[in-house]
């Protein structure tokens, strides 16, 4: 079996992780279901293909496609929009969650506010709004990065951000403040990042409580509709200091 293709459920997207550093193999997100193709079958590929439930093998010659084990071609490749699945899976997941609250130690209170501001990061219950997610376009989504939090809880930065229900934020510099809401006493970005002891690329998020987070920029992941569902079926998701 030499070129091949492969049709699979996205829900089993993480059965394809151990694949990702195979540079020939190619993969295409068709909303529901993922195709994968490469020029060479090898027995290791094979036997990770084999594991994942309901999936479609083929031999491949050009883009007609041949069940595995079959002889008759039954069915055309499309020309998907395909990229390296090392570029797919390129999003990484440190070991640990991120706290779901930190209480707040310092001398600084949430109070409502009626003033404007723009919002740039939502944080969201992932689990009970999955399906919507997972129905946004990657082209909307390549706009936005996220974190997870080990009670679920997304949070997304970047604009246009989903439109879901959850606590918005603007963001003071260094931190990230709930729509309506103004940090007491108000305090310039150098300020905050002097207040709460920030190294460069860290964050503080505030919980409409007042407790607030710490987080590292650069740990968000790029969005995207498999990064989402393995973060949240997997569990593993970027770590708050």
């Amino acid at each position: 079996m030499k070129k091949w293709a492969a049709r699979l459920s996205a829900e089993y997207a993480e059965g394809l992780i151990s694949l990702r550093h195979n540079n020939d193999i190619q993969i295409a997100d068709c909303d529901k279901e993922l195709w994968i193709n490469g020029p060479e079958m090898n027995p290791a590929v094979l036997r990770t293909l084999k594991k994942i439930p309901q999936i479609n093998i083929y031999s491949r010659d050009g883009d007609s496609l041949t069940a595995y084990g079959k002889r008759v071609p039954e069915k055309q490749l499309k020309n998907y929009q395909w990229e390296k699945i090392n570029t797919f899976f390129s999003f990484h997941f440190p070991d640990s969650m991120y706290p779901a609250k930190l209480r707040n130690s310092l001398n600084v209170s949430l109070i409502a506010s009626d003033q404007s501001t723009e919002a740039v990061a939502i944080v969201l219950d992932g689990k009970h709004y999955i399906e919507e997610l997972l129905s946004i376009s990657q082209v909307r989504l390549n706009a936005l990065k996220f974190a997870v939090s080990e009670d679920a809880q997304l949070l997304f930065t970047g604009t246009p951000l989903p439109s879901l229900p959850g606590i918005y934020y603007y963001r003071i510099g260094p931190v990230l403040v709930p729509i309506a809401h103004r940090l007491m006493p108000a305090l310039d970005p150098e300020s905050l990042k002097s207040l709460f002891e920030l190294r460069e690329n860290e964050l503080i998020l505030f919980a409409l409580d007042g407790s607030y987070q710490r987080l590292a920029e650069e740990s968000f992941v790029p969005a995207s509709r498999a990064a989402i569902r393995l973060s949240l079926d997997q569990g593993e998701v970027n770590e708050l200091h």
